[in-house]
């Protein structure tokens, strides 16, 4: 035994060979050569597991000799016994599983564990407790012996409680002894543990450590968290989308969704790679194939606008459609706009008020303000101002500027809420600083009649200009009457002259015929929807 752990430690600590990325060879070069302290750090850490109390039932040091070769394949003390390798079926496999495993053969002893987790071969253990229970001691036995599977299945039950004691400690000395081994798994785990700081401290050079051994044996999970590193310049790692790309590109070849969707959005906004419209829909389609609601989403975008594909509304409502049965908020929204506006499906606003309530549910903050606009017009649902003031006053609640505004407006003319010009004008405040046209017009106006502020031409005119070159026409239409009567500004024909001439480009009936006297008064704009927004997943959650 000890001579094949030793055999087993020299395949896992050389070097790369040729063909392996130079972020695994950086990786050895920083534990073999740059930082040897650091290196012999990280095999300190295991050693002293090793050397600590042993929180098993059996010693492994003090194990007695191996049973002879012959009772197991090929003389191999680690492989599987006949009987498993010829997969027989039910009581006979499970016996002589049970015989080998009561010889303290250790492969037998760890498929005994795992098939009484998974009630398999006949296993037949009513509660679901007691099963757990009569698992973990199985595991335990053949991790007593250092099998690496059986060592990461004691850790996978500690971290998860399953037929022992929860303890996030415990999990990362058994995943530490596996991954020592070789268990591309538990060193994924190792390094997840050292980069969320769960049952160790927290170290973001180990996590990569162990994240390039990981990635180094092919595991996806690993290769995606090395592309988020990269990509966040986490750690001791610079900073880099192209070499984020490329384990994005490694793990999304072997099915990880979230890969998969990352590559979308890298080909899409041109990080790490040149960007690629059509490239990107390809990756999007791939990741929503595998049911990524964030990449289905998008795809139903791409469909929607004919960006990299042929525009296609109905392909958009599928997609949107898919991504919203799983609960995704935006897509929801949107599919709420599709049916409102009849976008590859029959008009339907009661439906489309559907989509938006479950969208708002989640605290779409668009959903909460397009409710508002439906209730205050009774479309698609029966028309309550008090309602819609509620939809309002939820949205400007998650910050949604245009709700600022509505909200103003109900307080101004009493819709829905009592009448409150005060509040109105502090609402008019919060949205025109946030550049919303209407609210810097109507704040001009308090400001010019005094109405719920002290009058002020030059604050009037400081807004009404502010409005006026957001492209509000009601707002250039007044810069041209200010300049024109010389009220907060001197008095200037010329410009007044160019600003109705602006106000009429804009369609300003009164501007075109030249009317230097209006009233002014408060209205509604269009609303302005804010274009949709992508998140890379920061962490695997396999």
């Amino acid at each position: 035994q000890q001579q094949q752990q030793q055999q087993q430690q020299q395949q896992f600590w050389e070097p790369p060979g040729e063909g392996d990325t130079a972020l695994v060879s950086k990786a050895w070069t920083l534990m073999n050569h740059a930082q040897k302290r650091l290196a012999s750090e990280i095999v300190g850490d295991l050693r002293a597991i090793a050397g600590r109390p042993w929180p098993l039932e059996t010693d492994p040091r003090k194990l007695a000799a191996p049973p002879p070769a012959d009772k197991f394949v090929d003389g191999d003390p680690l492989a599987p016994p006949v009987a498993t390798a010829e997969a027989r079926e039910g009581r006979r496999s499970l016996e002589l599983l049970a015989q080998e495993g009561a010889l303290g053969h250790p492969g037998a002893q760890y498929l005994l564990g795992l098939f009484t987790s998974t009630g398999q071969c006949g296993v037949l253990v009513a509660d679901q407790a007691q099963r757990q229970h009569e698992a973990a001691r199985w595991f335990r036995r053949a991790a007593d012996q250092l099998y690496a599977n059986a060592c990461f299945s004691m850790g996978f039950a500690c971290d998860e409680g399953r037929g022992v004691p929860k303890s996030a400690f415990r999990a990362f000395q058994w995943y530490s002894l596996a991954a020592e081994r070789g268990h591309a798994g538990a060193q994924f785990n190792v390094g997840e543990m050292y980069d969320s700081g769960t049952g160790v401290q927290q170290s973001d050079t180990r996590a990569l450590t162990w994240y390039c051994l990981a990635a180094k044996q092919g595991n996806p999970h690993a290769q995606f968290n090395l592309g988020i590193m990269f990509s966040l310049g986490q750690g001791c790692i610079k900073q880099s989308h192209a070499e984020a790309v490329a384990w994005f590109y490694r793990a999304a070849l072997q099915g990880h969704a979230v890969a998969q969707f990352n590559l979308g959005v890298a080909f899409d906004e041109g990080k790490g790679v040149e960007q690629n419209l059509s490239e990107s829909v390809a990756w999007y389609r791939v990741a929503a194939r595998s049911g990524h609601p964030e990449a289905q989403s998008q795809l139903g975008e791409k469909y929607a606008h004919g960006a990299g594909v042929r525009q296609n509304p109905a392909k958009a409502c599928k997609w949107l459609g898919a991504a919203a049965a799983q609960g995704h908020s935006q897509a929801c929204y949107r599919l709420g706009e599709c049916f409102l506006a009849g976008f590859g499906v029959e008009s339907n606003p009661g439906r489309a008020a559907k989509c938006f309530f479950e969208a708002a549910g989640q605290g779409h903050a668009d959903a909460m303000f397009k409710l508002g606009l439906m209730f205050d017009s009774g479309e698609g649902v029966k028309p309550s101002r008090e309602t819609a003031f509620e939809w309002y006053r939820r949205a400007a609640a998650a910050g949604h500027v245009g709700a600022f505004f509505f909200v103003g407006v109900a307080y101004d003319k009493g819709e829905g809420v009592a009448p409150d010009v005060g509040r109105a004008v502090a609402w008019y405040f919060k949205a025109a600083e946030q550049g919303h046209a209407a609210a810097q017009y109507n704040l001009a106006v308090a400001y010019q009649t005094g109405r719920g502020v002290r009058q002020s031409d030059t604050k009037a005119y400081l807004w009404m200009h502010k409005s006026a070159h957001h492209g509000d026409r009601d707002a250039m239409f007044e810069m041209g009457r200010m300049y024109a009567e010389g009220r907060g500004v001197p008095q200037d024909f010329v410009k007044a002259k160019a600003w109705m001439h602006r106000a009429a480009e804009h369609g300003h009936a009164e501007a075109a015929t030249r009317v230097l006297v209006r009233r002014s008064t408060s209205r509604l704009p269009q609303e302005q929807a804010p274009p949709p927004t992508r998140v890379l997943v920061r962490r695997s959650t396999s």
